[in-house]
């Protein structure tokens, strides 16, 4: 049976911040490019990218895309939620190597 506890664990562990690489004025303004979301880790964002409404960024631009956020991007998209800076295609974009 689940306390509660360990429920409480994974919540937060999903909702961990991401690593800054950069400011967010110099990952908007840099060129970037365009790569499908699974293929984002380790890739800077060079966009926000967003569940709306309300408008709560998930990613904002200069932080680095790590396994748990494209994972919970993908789980926000499975139940229907509306995500922007994520295309029909589940393309983002990234600041350009």
């Amino acid at each position: 049976a689940d306390d509660g506890v360990s429920a409480s664990r994974r919540a937060s562990h999903l909702n961990k911040p991401l690593k800054s690489c950069m400011t967010l004025a110099r990952a908007f303004h840099s060129e970037w490019e365009t790569v499908p979301l699974e293929k984002a880790v380790g890739r800077i964002a060079a966009g926000f990218i967003s569940l709306y409404p309300p408008g709560s960024p998930i990613v904002a631009p200069g932080e680095l895309f790590d396994e748990t956020v494209i994972k919970r991007i993908e789980e926000y998209r499975k139940t229907g939620l509306n995500i922007q800076g994520v295309s029909e295609k589940d393309e983002i974009v990234v600041v350009a190597l």
